[in-house]
């Protein structure tokens, strides 16, 4: 029973004025509470509430109590609101004074608003379902309320169906018939707005499918014998799985329903070096080669002499056969492999992903890092030391527009940095080695192979791969 106030601070409570009865009572937090439903169903009452803040304000407070039956519901008829996602509360706040004015004047009895039902399947429809005090029929509240569509539509802003029902999107088209029911529940659903506060029962809408004889389940969804009629093309042997089929497809189709003829896969010559192509007995999309003496594989494509097999690669790495014997065979390794057979793994940094390790040594560090990266603008490494006084060493390693930096300082040392001219961000695998003596730093870049399983050396004063500098004191 809050005023309308526009300020929304301090603590409201409420008091009643001029009344003695027992059917309602205030709590202190102004909400309004019922103990008996008084003989007189609309009723009248002076609330005066404050906020602790300003003066008492005196508002008139009307309720009214309407009862219906089960055959109410039974015969109420509900409007389907295309709402557009406004709520319930809004909805009611603009129309229900009008609405109600409407069907009691269109309707032999008063008119009722049952309550509004959860949403369907439109996430934008409201459910309202309006009933008659009366003993009118629904096919007769629905005649009535039809002429009146542009009127609701009018008040609402909002397209109406009227007599909407959830059969028409609930029971397949096997259905034999389909029912829908009307039911409160135990529960209330109150919907407030700032002038009209609506208690109802929670309604609840049910569907009953009634089946044709050949399906079941609560939609109609399910045929009783999946097979009949049999689904199967050119009438294949079809083999009921539950609610589903199997089809027993011939060599020359597959598919579900055995719909689709296959190709010949010998059309396009898939054996090399001379093979014969012959299509499979049981599965006519497969093929085998008969290959000609010193081939084999399954194209013909590997000669029997070839040292790549067994393929000694692990991974899924391709071996590549470079002259005869062993020592002449190489592995091409998928991203992340690397090794003489692929038989080791590195893992790759996603955005935001890292690495932690304890604190290095403040004075000496030896780091080197082998990585692959198209990234421009990375953090390869930061760690620092101690605190001492307040301060404590770092060093930190990171590409700038594709070029290593090494960045260094701190509790001994001035902040300083050394950067190399050279572009690393190209996918490829390198090795960069930083190394900090004190104050004196050096940062240098080796090119390795491919997965970065061997790297040639840098040396030592080389502009192009090596830069050295001696830091200040701090």
């Amino acid at each position: 029973m809050y005023p309308i106030d526009p300020d929304v601070t301090g603590k409201y409570a409420c008091r009643f004025e001029g009344y003695a009865g027992s059917e309602f009572s205030l709590k202190s937090d102004c909400n309004l509470f019922l103990t008996k439903i008084p003989q007189e169903r609309t009723q009248s009452l002076k609330i005066v509430s404050h906020d602790g803040l300003h003066k008492e304000v005196t508002s008139r407070t009307g309720i009214q109590f309407t009862s219906y039956e089960n055959k109410t519901l039974d015969n109420s008829v509900l409007l389907r609101i295309d709402s557009g996602g406004f709520r319930a509360e809004e909805i009611l706040e603009k129309g229900y004074a009008k609405l109600r004015s409407l069907f009691n004047r269109i309707l032999r009895s008063e008119a009722q608003f049952l309550g509004f039902l959860p949403r369907d399947g439109n996430s934008t429809g409201l459910i309202l379902a309006v009933g008659s005090a009366g003993n009118e029929k629904r096919n007769e509240l629905a005649a009535a309320l039809f002429p009146h569509k542009a009127s609701m539509e009018d008040i609402l802003g909002a397209p109406v169906t009227i007599n909407y029902s959830a059969c028409e999107s609930a029971c397949l088209n096997q259905a034999a018939s389909c029912s829908f029911r009307l039911r409160a529940l135990d529960s209330r659903t109150i919907l407030q707005t700032p002038l009209l506060i609506l208690s109802t029962p929670t309604l609840e809408g049910g569907v009953l499918c009634t089946c044709s004889p050949d399906f079941e389940g609560s939609e109609c969804q399910y045929r009783k014998d999946p097979c009949s009629p049999n689904p199967c093309h050119g009438g294949e042997s079809c083999t009921k799985a539950g609610h589903d089929f199997q089809c027993a497809c011939p060599a020359s189709r597959h598919g579900k329903r055995c719909e689709v003829e296959h190709s010949n896969p010998c059309e396009s010559n898939p054996c090399r070096n001379g093979g014969t192509c012959n299509q499979g007995q049981t599965d006519g999309s497969s093929y085998f080669c008969l290959c000609r003496p010193g081939f084999l594989g399954k194209t013909c494509s590997v000669s029997a002499g070839d040292d790549c097999q067994p393929n000694p690669c692990q991974n899924g790495a391709e071996c590549i056969s470079q002259s005869s014997g062993p020592a002449h065979r190489k592995c091409s390794c998928r991203d992340q492999f690397y090794g003489k057979y692929c038989e080791k793994s590195s893992l790759g940094f996603s955005s935001g992903s890292f690495m932690s390790f304890p604190p290095l040594d403040p004075n000496t560090n030896d780091v080197s890092i082998v990585f692959s990266t198209n990234k421009r603008n990375s953090l390869l490494l930061y760690n620092f030391g101690e605190e001492v006084g307040g301060r404590s060493d770092f060093i930190g390693l990171e590409l700038l527009d594709g070029e290593p930096r090494l960045g260094f300082g701190g509790s001994r040392t001035a902040v300083g940095s050394v950067r190399l001219n050279k572009f690393v961000s190209d996918g490829k695998w390198y090795r960069i080695l930083a190394i900090r003596n004190s104050k004196a730093i050096s940062l240098s870049v080796s090119e390795c192979e491919e997965s970065g399983s061997h790297c040639t050396d840098c040396p030592p004063g080389d502009p192009s791969c090596y830069v050295t500098d001696i830091g200040h004191t701090g």
